[in-house]
């Protein structure tokens, strides 16, 4: 279960508490006592926090940590501002409202991403320099200017990944398990083609899902993390250069 998935249930939860007896319920009685006992409390369990992480005890700024966290939660259910996500459904197959809007943002990053590296002149400088650098000088293109134009969209693509993943997932030390699967998707798709990264990262997704539902129950489960670099070796053996890839060429 995702950190988004905890933290809707706690939501919900909390929201039927709302009605609750206030004499039986912490949650009752701080939301009937208004939003000026629930910013009271998140004040002091901010000030806890920060003295436990002055002192340096760990597992005391988790306790304090979940404190805060809890009573930013009420403060959100005193005035109806859940955390939502409601799958919709498709024929009996439920969606995420999230990942759909997910996979919405992707491939319009794709798409702004393909018209700036194909119809536009820094794109095309781009393309230029990553494929012969001194050539690019050659006719004219200043490095500077690409090194910066190369950063900024870096950056940009991560920050919109990283906001992405984290709220899908969580910001935590498992997320970087997520993102080594790139490598796989890269090697499958191919280094050299957009469209072949986006059809690597299908193919990755399913054949995971499918190998730990056909074949997890026969290796005694768990294979889900590891199988995407086992079909990567399997592309290397039989097409190093991946389904999109361009092939490299032997001079002799």
């Amino acid at each position: 279960m995702s950190t988004h998935d905890i933290l809707h249930r706690l939501s919900e939860t909390l929201a039927t508490r709302k009605h609750a007896d206030p004499e039986k319920s912490y949650t009752a009685k701080l939301i009937a006592d208004g939003p000026d006992s629930i910013l009271k409390k998140i004040g002091e369990e901010c000030a806890e926090l920060i003295m436990a992480g002055k002192e340096g005890k760990r597992l005391k700024v988790v306790w304090e940590s979940t404190d805060v966290i809890y009573h930013v939660l009420v403060l959100l259910a005193y005035y109806d501002l859940g955390i939502e996500d409601v799958p919709l459904d498709f024929g009996g197959l439920l969606i995420s409202q999230f990942d759909l809007f997910a996979a919405g943002m992707a491939a319009t990053l794709v798409l702004v991403l393909s018209l700036l590296f194909n119809k536009t002149r820094i794109g095309l400088s781009l393309r230029a320099v990553a494929d012969d650098t001194l050539a690019a000088q050659a006719i004219g293109i200043r490095l500077s200017r690409v090194w910066v134009a190369v950063w900024a969209v870096a950056g940009l693509v991560a920050l919109i990944t990283g906001l992405l993943w984290g709220a899908r997932l969580g910001v935590q030390f498992s997320l970087s398990l997520v993102v080594l699967k790139a490598l796989p998707v890269l090697i499958v798709g191919g280094f050299s083609s957009v469209g072949g990264a986006i059809v690597g990262g299908l193919i990755v997704g399913a054949s995971e899902k499918l190998a730990e539902i056909y074949a997890g129950p026969l290796l005694g489960g768990g294979i889900e993390n590891w199988f995407p670099y086992v079909l990567a070796m399997l592309f290397l053996l039989v097409r190093p250069a991946g389904l999109f890839g361009e092939r490299a060429i032997d001079r002799v």
